[in-house]
């Protein structure tokens, strides 16, 4: 038996760094008005009805999520809870105030929620979106959701 080096680096050198990946920040706003207006139903409606999920951020085979923040531009002036994850789960955020006060965010940065395979994020082993859920009815709110994490490169 016998033990080889594949790292690519200097004897006793780490391997550069970002060699199969790379750091990435998805910034998305999302405002009331413009997504009601967005669709039909929603038009007609006047509003986000409670429990609507609204795609907010494609993310490509290969994302991990490490953390997530929603920032409050303008806050809902009524309850208003969002869920930020997968089809309306809160695998980044769970109970989110949408009526925090205006410049203020809800953070995390790691997600009871993950799972014992996603200790230090969510993977995406497929290309998928990460999804607001509005837990409440909303008609006048606006906030910023950013999803970081490592885009690692699947390819060979």
């Amino acid at each position: 038996m016998a033990t080889y080096d594949y790292t690519d680096s200097v004897s006793g050198a780490p391997a550069p760094w970002n060699m199969g990946g790379r750091d990435v920040v998805y910034k998305k706003i999302m405002k009331a008005a413009d997504i009601i207006a967005s669709d039909s139903t929603m038009t007609t409606a006047t509003k986000i009805a409670a429990g609507d999920i609204i795609k907010c951020i494609d993310v490509p085979a290969g994302f991990v999520a490490m953390g997530s923040a929603i920032y409050t531009v303008t806050p809902e002036g009524d309850t208003s809870t969002l869920d930020l994850g997968l089809a309306g789960g809160g695998e980044l955020q769970s109970g989110a105030d949408g009526n925090a006060t205006a410049a203020t965010a809800t953070l995390t940065l790691k997600g009871d929620s993950w799972g014992v395979d996603n200790l230090m994020g969510y993977f995406f082993p497929e290309a998928d979106t990460i999804d607001l859920e509005y837990v409440n009815d909303t008609d006048t709110s606006e906030h910023i959701v950013y999803v970081w994490g490592i885009q690692l490169d699947l390819t060979n």
